[in-house]
């Protein structure tokens, strides 16, 4: 079937423009673009002038949005000054607030966004910045009250902590005033540090308890040369009374103030900064799309310009096309021709001498080098063929090795069974050197019960029992931190240290915990290790007076030790103030001190690890002092024995199949 042959330019046309080369027609068709682009350069003056308008408006625009930048920014920093003075009770320079609200006031005041809803807007922003400067004056002036009466409080603080001192070591056989002093002091730091309320109520409670024991010295002791220091020690604790209780004012008084400044004078600033960014705004795009309307009308009369010329230049092409066509529908034949089996046959045109007459001459001196590439793809084949081979040779000696992994792999797995072996002796080792059952059975005025369970084969947990004889008991509990090997080698040293300082005869407990921390401390660096211990050494004994009961004295750092007086009372003695963790530094002399605990017959003290108090069941929550405190008042009145057992039982009830992740020490003493 023979192509159907569309209608065309008239031949005339065509035969007269093939005598003319390619680049002469091609002259001649940017001759007529160049005719057409005149209608684009009228257009585009027309375009220019409307810039220049444009140009001015922006500017105007450009200068309004710049002055509500200004004040947008100066905002912000005034407000960030206020946000930061509303969160903190330390009195700051009025100056910072001060200056940036000038500089708020100064950029108002330099804003040329015309309009009477912009003179609205700035005003509204003037009276929140002038309100808003108001409540932070007074925030700052309750700030620097607040820091004034809080150093007071500590200084009346360490006064009468070193009035219950001394009033304990003039009345040994009084209440004892040293725990409720050093509580209140640690109340008063954590109510000063903090801010938080409930430190400063709890504070004042121990005042009154603190008052009520001071009266009952009074009653108690005939001794007439303490009643100047009794009466000090009153003055100081009402002095105290009444500077507490002006800090919870003021405090009260400074978070009211704190809270208005952060929810009505910050968010009124806020939008009244929005309101005027908002009003901004829209006037910008008012103005812009005045500008667009403009624009769209000038660029529509363009374009029917341009599509006219553009019609006219199309017929050109057309025309020009036409007399190219042929010798480039040959050269495309050619080229199509390339790489397969008719690529042999002449390239056609070659021996024109036109510009396609040149391009028909490349094209032949290009597939002759066509030619050439095949010859060098055919020598690539059988280099790959080559590296293929190469490639399994190396993949057999990959399998080799493969081969020889394996084997590297059984023998560690052996390795792994010897160590675990290892690990097995060392916890057998440990289980051997804590105190047996008929050891404790042994203790005589003391029921003694003990449970330890490492988190893996080897924990970091430190208990002993060490009957001294004459009726004298020494117990040590300690946790290292972490678990595994390394923590049980420094509980064996810390272990055998104690038994060693014991033995030696009797030093008092401070002196006891500063030579422990110097040995383990020559241990851990000999050993390149970072651990560290709370340690915990008690003393028990038979009262001296012949009084039924013993009496307990503590030092070191450890969890707080808990007394269950044979009535279920409940008591929790803190050990934070009686030393620190061993292992950190060389010299602890100075953070050492010991207490003592009077026991009555019956009475229940319970010694334990973070392991117990931190266990976490499957939801994550902890299973916490409150609940052990709980199943000590349940049982305080059954043996020692079956309260570790008792709480032991609900240790494990509360984990349910959570992850043991830190070892279980649990000691139970209770009086004969």
């Amino acid at each position: 079937m023979s192509p159907t042959v569309a209608s065309g330019p008239p031949k005339g046309l065509i035969s007269l423009l093939r005598r003319l080369p390619v680049g002469r027609r091609i002259r001649l068709l940017l001759v007529l673009y160049v005719v057409a682009a005149a209608v684009p350069v009228v257009s585009g003056m027309r375009i220019q002038a409307l810039i220049d308008s444009h140009g001015k408006t922006s500017a105007m625009l450009r200068l309004d949005l710049a002055t509500i930048a200004a004040v947008v920014d100066s905002s912000a920093r005034y407000q960030a000054v206020l946000e930061s003075d509303a969160t903190r009770h330390a009195p700051t320079a009025d100056s910072d607030a001060t200056f940036e609200q000038g500089q708020l006031v100064n950029a108002l005041k330099r804003m040329t966004l015309p309009g009477p809803e912009a003179l609205v807007a700035r005003g509204a922003l003037l009276d929140a910045a002038e309100n808003a400067q108001d409540r932070h004056h007074t925030l700052n002036v309750l700030g620097g009250r607040t820091q004034n009466l809080m150093r007071t409080l500590l200084r009346q603080g360490g006064e009468i902590r070193a009035l219950m001192l001394l009033l304990a070591a003039r009345t040994p056989n009084g209440p004892d005033l040293r725990p409720p002093g050093n509580t209140f002091l640690t109340l008063s730091r954590d109510f000063v540090a903090t801010q938080r309320m409930a430190s400063g109520y709890q504070a004042h409670d121990t005042l009154e308890r603190l008052r009520t024991l001071l009266d009952q010295v009074q009653a108690s002791n005939a001794d007439s040369t303490l009643t100047p220091l009794l009466d000090n020690a009153r003055l100081t604790v009402d002095r105290t009374s009444d500077t507490l209780e002006k800090t919870l004012s003021t405090t009260a008084e400074w978070t009211r103030q704190s809270l208005f400044v952060s929810y009505i004078s910050l968010p009124r600033l806020y939008r009244a900064t929005a309101a005027l960014e908002a009003l901004a705004a829209d006037q910008e795009r008012t103005l812009r799309a005045s500008l667009e309307a403009r624009t769209r009308a000038e660029v529509a009369t363009l374009a029917w310009a341009s599509a006219a010329v553009l019609l006219t230049g199309l017929a050109a092409v057309l025309l020009i096309a036409a007399s190219i066509r042929r010798p480039l529908t040959d050269l495309d034949a050619d080229i199509k021709a390339l790489g397969t089996d008719t690529d042999q046959r002449p390239v056609r045109g070659t021996t024109a001498p036109d510009e396609l007459g040149a391009m028909a001459r490349a094209l032949e001196a290009f597939q002759i080098s066509n030619h050439r590439l095949r010859a060098l793809e055919i020598e690539k084949r059988e280099s790959l063929a080559r590296e293929k081979e190469e490639t399994e040779r190396a993949l057999a000696s990959l399998d080799a090795a493969h081969t020889e992994i394996h084997r590297l792999n059984q023998q560690l797995s052996a390795e792994n069974v010897r160590l675990g072996a290892e690990l097995a002796i060392s916890r057998r080792l440990q289980q051997m050197l804590l105190p047996r059952d008929e050891e404790l059975l042994q203790v005589r005025g003391l029921e003694v019960a003990a449970f330890m369970e490492p988190a893996e084969e080897v924990g970091g947990d430190y208990y002993d029992v060490l009957d001294q004889g004459d009726g004298r008991v020494r117990i040590g509990i300690g946790d290292v931190t972490g678990h595994g090997l390394e923590s049980g080698v420094i509980m064996l040293l810390t272990q055998s240290a104690v038994r060693t300082l014991t033995a030696r005869g009797d030093a008092p407990l401070p002196e006891l915990v500063e030579v422990l921390n110097r040995s383990l401390l020559a241990n851990v660096r000999r050993l390149g290790s970072g651990k560290t211990l709370t340690l915990a050494l008690i003393d028990y004994r038979a009262r001296p007076d012949g009084t039924p009961g013993g009496e307990l004295v503590i030092a070191g750092q450890h969890e707080s030790v808990i007394v269950c007086r044979t009535d279920g009372r409940i008591e929790e003695v803190d050990t934070l103030m009686l030393g620190m963790p061993l292992g950190l530094v060389d010299d602890v002399r100075e953070y050492l001190d010991q207490t003592t605990i009077l026991l009555e017959p019956g009475a229940v003290v319970a010694l334990y690890t973070d392991g117990i108090t931190e266990a976490e069941n499957e939801t994550g929550a902890f299973y916490g002092i409150g609940r052990l405190k709980e199943v000590l008042a349940a049982h305080h009145q059954e043996p020692a024995e079956t309260i570790k057992t008792r709480v032991i039982e609900d240790l494990l009830r509360f984990r349910g199949s959570g992850a043991v992740l830190d070892d279980v020490t649990l000691i139970i003493l209770r009086q004969a």
